[in-house]
């Protein structure tokens, strides 16, 4: 078992080359975890192996502008409403839980199409075997459902999502990080494909991408 800290999980190409160096080896990627003694609080009991679910929490924070509130009784309907958005090629503001550290999926821009070099992207569980089928399984079942690993771009995968760099930063959808599953399954029915590129905020011009919170979503829904 090996397990990858603080920054330096966050560090997608690096993280790759360990994957592949031990292909084989259970990597826990954890952002959060800074210390040896954080890391002694996320060990799970009976098995001694890091808990690698993210510490986030609802964002219902206000926020200032027209908004629509979402129906409790539909579980995943902000999920739902943003996959709607973007198989329609609207990107759309991913706020709808806060993290203590650095996610990919959450305080990010959900986008169908992209070409920046820092796009992440966002990868069925189901399917990230049939797109890469080299990749070690330390990272495609381990230390990718976390945080972003850099894998070898393949022709089937540059031809479907239309990203033709040697490198592409992948997350898997787990249960690890609430939410990845539920808006990737709504997307799949939507527009048939099962990855979305996220890309930072700085992408985008925040004054015209719809933003989701828990319970609300901001701005324009036409």
């Amino acid at each position: 078992m090996i397990v990858v800290c603080g920054k330096e999980a966050l560090d997608a190409e690096r993280l790759g080359n360990l994957c592949r160096e031990k292909p084989l080896e259970e990597v826990y990627a954890l952002p959060w975890v800074t210390t040896e003694a954080n890391l002694l609080g996320v060990l799970e009991e009976r098995s001694g192996k890091p808990n690698r679910l993210f510490p986030c929490r609802r964002n219902t924070d206000p926020f200032v502008g027209e908004s629509q509130v979402f129906d409790e009784a539909l579980e995943g309907d902000a999920f739902g409403r943003m996959a709607d958005l973007v198989s329609k090629e609207t990107p759309v503001l991913n706020d709808v839980m806060s993290c203590p550290c650095e996610s990919a999926f959450y305080g990010r821009v959900l986008t169908k199409k992209t070409t920046a070099h820092e796009a992440v992207f966002l990868v069925r569980c189901q399917s990230v075997s049939s797109y890469f089928p080299s990749e070690p399984i330390s990272a495609k079942m381990y230390a990718a459902l976390t945080v972003p690993v850099e894998f070898k771009n393949t022709e089937r995968f540059a031809k479907v999502a239309a990203y033709n760099e040697e490198k592409v930063r992948v997350l898997v959808s787990s249960d690890f990080i609430e939410g990845t599953t539920t808006f990737l399954r709504f997307y799949q029915l939507m527009c048939g494909m099962d990855f979305v590129a996220t890309v930072d905020r700085s992408f985008v011009d925040g004054s015209k991408t719809p933003l989701f919170r828990y319970d609300k979503g901001y701005r324009s829904f036409e």
